[in-house]
């Protein structure tokens, strides 16, 4: 496992299909290279830049830990997906561990920023996937989408089996951003019954997707996504051509001041606008869902009775999922939301983005773990393998 430092891992294919995984500190050897299906490398994923603010942080004292580690997990197909943990010292079994999910022209990144550091140092172990061909995560070898949204919800339980079922470890909650939490429904829509045993050779199957002991929404796209466009049109319908624009020709993030209008809040400071949109510009080099493939699965049913407990946020300034959205989705899952005045709709980086962690860990707090029968710990080696103990 590697430290997290201040760029990406970079991963070039090279003779016999190998890659090699190396940081800015680190030179690829043979010893740093690892064999993989020829099928599941097609060329290599943008080298990202991560600014070392987590190391400034910890300097002035406002985070005490940095201990975000990136690492690699290996789906069914071959595919090599980029994760980033933090592990909290001696992290108690009560608290629900926490798997981050990006939306479009994201990737794990946007959570190391803020979140986890803030959680992890709440004693939240944080997991945070770059979906594939998102970030530095591999690409597919076919088509012109990263996948439907079927393929994105089983590398979420292939991860969710094999990182923490197959350990003994309970059910995380979910954490999905603006269409991530489309990536979320559909998931929840395929979960497994309570009581039914998961296993690797399942548990990638829709409707044996392992269970969670929570999911959370952030800004995310409601289950018919189809008024919340009419509406955007009649509120401001200059704003919602450009975006309409931008989001067929891809360019909504190639500017500092075309990325502003729709993500965040117009008080951000300028060289964190400019840090996350060079970081935004670069996160999505292939498509994350084919849309065609989406519109099929809208609208997307209503979750089933043993779906989890859910918790609902949007921001009263967001541009993109309106409050009538965030309201419709939660009506599908007969909670009342949280609406917080000043958020845009970048929940994890904008402005106000400690007002909505705050409102996500008293959520949190009040949760019972899917899966823990008893008070313990967790552990976690060198190469992030956890394992479960109890009191």
């Amino acid at each position: 496992m590697q430290a997290y430092q201040s760029k990406a891992a970079r991963v070039a294919p090279s003779a016999g299909c190998r890659y090699a995984v190396a940081t800015s500190r680190i030179i690829a050897t043979p010893s740093t290279t690892k064999q993989v299906p020829c099928a599941s490398v097609t060329s290599s994923p943008p080298s990202l830049s991560f600014p070392g603010t987590l190391s400034e942080r910890a300097a002035s004292g406002q985070y005490a830990s940095t201990s975000i580690q990136r690492r690699r997990h290996m789906t069914e197909d071959g595919l090599g997906l980029e994760v980033l943990t933090s592990q909290p010292k001696g992290q108690s079994l009560e608290k629900p561990a926490l798997l981050f999910v990006h939306g479009s022209y994201h990737a794990a990144w946007c959570w190391a920023e803020k979140f986890m550091p803030w959680f992890e140092a709440r004693g939240y172990a944080c997991h945070a996937v770059s979906m594939r061909a998102q970030g530095n995560s591999d690409r597919p070898s076919t088509g012109k989408a990263a996948g439907p949204l079927t393929t994105h919800t089983s590398d979420l339980a292939h991860y969710i089996q094999t990182e923490f079922i197959d350990h003994g470890l309970p059910a995380p909650v979910i954490v999905a951003h603006s269409f991530g939490g489309i990536v979320l429904q559909k998931y929840v829509h395929g979960i497994a019954k309570p009581g039914t045993q998961t296993d690797r050779s399942k548990a990638t199957q829709f409707g044996h997707y392992p269970q969670l002991s929570g999911v959370a929404y952030l800004a995310s796209l409601p289950p018919s996504n189809k008024e919340m466009g009419m509406r955007f049109v009649k509120k401001n319908p200059m704003l919602a051509l450009k975006f309409m624009w931008h989001s067929m020709t891809r360019s909504v993030v190639t500017h500092p001041d075309t990325v502003a209008p729709f993500y965040f809040s117009h008080d951000i400071p300028r060289a964190e606008l400019v840090k996350y949109q060079q970081q935004m510009a670069v996160s999505s080099p292939m498509r994350l869902v084919d849309m065609a493939d989406v519109s099929k699965s809208m609208p997307i049913p209503p979750p089933p009775s043993h779906a989890p407990p859910a918790f609902i946020l949007g921001g009263q300034d967001d541009k993109v999922v309106d409050t009538e959205a965030i309201h419709e989705l939660a009506a599908f899952y007969k909670v009342d939301p949280v609406i917080l005045p000043g958020l845009a709709h970048d929940v994890a980086l904008d402005t106000r983005w400690e007002h909505a962690a705050q409102s996500l860990e008293s959520w949190l707090s009040s949760l019972k773990l899917s899966g823990a029968e008893a008070k313990g710990h967790r552990s976690c080696d060198l190469n992030g393998s956890c394992t479960a103990s109890w009191d």
